[in-house]
């Protein structure tokens, strides 16, 4: 078992009502390096919600959250551009920067599983697609 470490991308459109919904986690392998994510891909059920929730906007920003963090775990990344990135913080605030909007990830969280792939696919089921499904 390896210990892994993922936050959880959240949406908060309300701050003084705290309610949030997930929308995906990103882990990390400190030991090997890699970066993995899952987010979710359409938002339509988040506007049950949150109506007047503009979808298309929140689709497109996590999409561009994903993409970024792809781009960053690429086979092509070398150790040596990897060594700055001591904690999995470091790759989620250059994907989506520390401020006050609606969109954030969760404190650093840690976990053991067997590999930084299948701690993704786990959590992302945990915490995300669990709210999404039609029970």
């Amino acid at each position: 078992m390896n210990p892994i470490q993922y936050q959880i991308l959240r949406y908060l459109p309300d701050r003084v009502s705290g309610e949030f919904v997930n929308l995906g986690v990103a882990t990390y392998d400190q030991a090997s390096r890699t970066l993995r994510s899952e987010f979710v891909v359409k938002t339509e059920r988040i506007s049950c919600l949150f109506p007047g929730l503009d979808c298309t906007y929140l689709e497109n920003a996590v999409g561009a959250i994903k993409k970024h963090l792809d781009e960053l775990s690429c086979p092509e990344q070398t150790a040596n551009e990897l060594a700055h990135y001591l904690s999995i913080e470091n790759f989620t605030q250059t994907a989506l920067p520390v401020d006050d909007s609606s969109l954030f990830f969760s404190e650093i969280k840690c976990t053991l599983d067997v590999s930084v792939d299948t701690a993704a696919f786990d959590l992302f089921e945990r915490f995300t697609r669990a709210s999404f499904r039609n029970d």
